[in-house]
């Protein structure tokens, strides 16, 4: 067979894997032979280069027959997928510029289909189409982890740079495979979820069609009045008093039977100031808290959830018209302290209240986390950095931090929003091995940050984080 009937086959990963044994891959695919053997050395990537490439090619083809729930609902797309072909040549080649002397990988990729592309035979559509790929192969990635899928602004950018369904299928399949063949745990349930809403999202944007369950605000109307049908007794004033004030944004990401939830606490600040909600999700906890806004909410619960072990993934943040801020953190509990003690979901609810009302100290909880979690300094250090995007959102300004992670990071980050006054409108939480990846997007008095509150930001952030 040749390579480009190999490229075509059901199972490629099988054929491909005994060549590169035997020495054949390189012959046929010279430029796969830069990355033998080629170590990454940042404790995220697990494997070698060529290794990391050829499970990409192995993942796929399992999609035939998901192994787990994370592989549902690439299935599909895998099975549907044209010119299988050129996205496995894509793996084959996404990411040999590691193995050349060139400041970014993707270039070296460039250069090396350019090579390939003649050896093969490639036409120049087909030469275009791998070159799109290796070109936008990190693309979906940084989209899901660090842009707000549910801001259509987000998903009108993406959709413009992928330009057609084919490509948004291909490139969504690359995505899933290069993620998961990072290391083990790089593609959570979380993840995986994350990357099916954008593929969704930009999917119904080609379409023109709208997901009315999740990803655009459905009609308000009908939604007002699914959520009084659940709410018992509560007019539809009541209704529109709470939700007046939040963002669209906020019909977008909760159901009618989630609104009702979360109005049902609403209703209950007259007894109680704090009200949480701990519920357990698909990939971890979700925790809901409602109160009065107070300076440093969003670094309080963050430092709380640090005290106790969890790790978060997501944050949104909420306000409405009568001051009432309603955060929503999706974490991950990493020691299993909730899910194998239910007792102590009702002892976590309280010790964040707690907190909050400035019963009880945090301090004490973080020096306990901070304690537990330190060790050896790090092997590989991480310089921190700090970017503004005001083009990003139409009504945020977007503050991106690369850094080094470690216990408490978030509180330390939120507490220096609150301390310049700062509001968090979604925060979007991400570690690579020791590289945290966080993103904020940011208003200040209902706007976007000044050009001198960004500099004064950087400046005190730099500090904070040295």
């Amino acid at each position: 067979a040749t390579l480009r009937e190999i490229l075509s086959s059901d199972y490629p990963g099988v054929a491909l894997r005994s060549m590169q044994r035997l020495g054949l891959l390189t012959e046929i695919l010279p430029e796969f032979g830069m990355i033998d053997s080629l170590v990454v050395r940042d404790f995220y990537h697990r494997y070698t280069v060529d290794e990391h490439s050829l499970r990409t090619i192995e993942h796929l083809q399992e999609l035939a027959e998901p192994p787990d729930e994370r592989g549902a609902h690439f299935g599909p797309l895998w099975k549907t997928a044209e010119r299988r072909d050129l996205l496995i040549l894509t793996l084959l080649l996404h990411d040999v510029g590691k193995g050349m002397s060139v400041e970014n990988h993707v270039t070296g990729g460039l250069t090396a289909l350019a090579s390939a592309a003649k050896r093969l035979n490639l036409s120049s559509e087909e030469k275009e189409e791998v070159h799109f790929l290796i070109e936008h192969h990190l693309d979906m990635s940084a989209t899901v982890q660090r842009r707000d899928i549910f801001d259509p602004a987000t998903v009108s950018a993406f959709a413009q740079s992928v330009t057609t369904l084919e490509r948004l299928q291909r490139l969504c399949l690359l995505t899933y495979a290069d993620i998961h063949s990072v290391n083990p745990e790089a593609l959570t349930p979380w993840k995986a979820e994350m990357l099916w809403q954008l593929f969704v999202a930009t999917s119904n944007h080609f379409s023109r069609t709208l997901d009315r369950d999740r990803l655009h605000a459905p009609d308000e109307g009908s939604l007002l009045e699914r959520v009084q049908a659940l709410a018992g007794d509560t007019t539809l004033e009541e209704i529109e008093r709470f939700l007046e004030g939040f963002p669209r944004r906020y019909l977008a990401v909760h159901s009618a039977a989630e609104i009702a939830a979360h109005l049902a606490l609403y209703q209950k600040l007259g007894t109680d100031p704090v009200q949480t909600e701990l519920l357990a999700t698909r990939h971890g906890f979700s925790l809901t808290l409602l109160a009065a806004d107070r300076p440093a909410l969003f670094a309080t619960i963050s430092g709380v959830l640090t005290g106790w072990g969890m790790n978060i993934n997501k944050a949104d943040a909420f306000a409405n018209a009568a001051g009432v801020v309603l955060d929503t953190f999706h974490f991950a509990d990493l020691h299993r302290t909730l899910e194998l003690n239910p007792s102590e979901a009702e002892r976590f609810q309280k010790s964040l209240a707690d907190v909050v009302n400035g019963k009880a100290p945090l301090e004490p909880l973080l020096k306990s986390r901070e304690s537990a979690g330190r060790g050896r300094a790090p092997k590989v250090t991480v310089e921190t950095r700090i970017n503004f995007d005001d083009a990003s959102s139409a009504h945020s300004t977007l503050l991106e931090i690369v850094t080094q992670d470690h216990p408490g990071l978030l509180y330390e980050i939120g507490s220096a929003l609150a301390r310049l006054g700062c509001n968090i409108e979604v925060a979007l939480i991400d570690t690579e091995g020791h590289k945290a990846i966080d993103v904020f997007y940011l208003t200040a008095q209902g706007k976007k940050l000044t050009m001198q509150k960004q500099e004064l930001l950087r400046e005190v952030l730099q500090g904070t984080l040295a």
